[in-house]
């Protein structure tokens, strides 16, 4: 993409928030606290509300960088379960956060759209103690659980949302929200 998809704007309107703005807000408009940013390639300030945690692992993937986040909470905050998203999907309804966070902090929820599951995924409490205690070669624990994740059905095609390429980024740019 040129530069970190954190930083790109979620709109073409002019002075749009970048993606992780974007995220931090919703998260935080859902109730979400903390709201933790992992830095991994790319390091830069961390939107207001939200604290930053560095994944010197980020090169082994998404799974290290998600280790690095669930490490820098609290057990209260892991025992509560933990919503989480990937920074290259930068939009999804309020409806569908907040169904996602409802339904207790024992289950882990994956959106569906269409029939094709989605982000941002809901970690319960379990998983999240199973993947911040695991050792940094073991990473499996996430997709095992995931597996059997409760699946939440959602009117919210931006579940579906990755933005890899420039193209994607101005696909994003050329439709309005959940078009």
């Amino acid at each position: 993409m040129g530069r970190p998809k954190a930083l790109l704007p979620a709109s073409a309107e002019p002075g749009a928030p970048t993606f992780v703005d974007a995220l931090v807000a919703a998260f935080a408009a859902a109730g979400c606290a903390p709201i933790v940013v992992v830095l991994g390639a790319y390091a830069f300030e961390p939107p207001s509300g939200a604290v930053g945690v560095a994944a010197a692992d980020w090169a082994l993937g998404m799974r290290a960088s998600l280790r690095a986040g669930l490490r820098a909470l609290d057990a209260r905050a892991l025992a509560g379960g933990v919503l989480m998203t990937h920074v290259d999907r930068p939009r999804v309804a309020p409806e569908t956060l907040a169904r996602l966070l409802a339904g207790g902090a024992d289950t882990s929820r994956v959106p569906y759209h269409g029939g094709e599951p989605g982000h941002p995924v809901f970690l319960g409490a379990a998983l999240c103690a199973a993947l911040a205690g695991a050792p940094d070669a073991d990473l499996s624990p996430l997709s095992e659980c995931l597996c059997d994740a409760g699946r939440v059905e959602v009117d919210d095609p931006d579940v579906l949302l990755n933005v890899n390429t420039p193209e994607a980024l101005a696909a994003l740019h050329g439709r309005g929200r959940g078009a």
